[in-house]
């Protein structure tokens, strides 16, 4: 089962770097595995060619493991007929 990725971008203000990503749904670990593979990247020189491969293989091996939860929130949801709903609205665990 995959999920569609619409958009996803890297933003840093001050000591703080944010990573947002919007898709039609998301998968066991798929955000933690998708910033782990990127700073691996980014580390190792391979760039955005490197992250791509690894995602389009559709392969966990292929990406690095899953980055640590602490640091990482949820921030909102939108349902496709109610809109963006924040967090605070949603009945979730954390």
């Amino acid at each position: 089962m995959g999920c569609e990725v619409t958009r996803f971008a890297w933003s840093r203000r001050g000591p703080v770097t944010r990573f947002d990503i919007v898709a039609d749904r998301f998968l066991y670990t798929m955000v933690r595995r998708i910033v782990s593979t990127v700073l691996r990247a980014a580390e190792e020189g391979g760039g955005a060619r490197a992250v791509r491969a690894a995602l389009s293989a559709r392969d966990r091996g292929s990406t690095a493991p899953a980055a640590p939860a602490h640091g990482l929130y949820l921030m909102r949801v939108r349902y496709p007929r109610l809109g963006w709903l924040p967090k605070e609205h949603l009945d979730v665990v954390g």
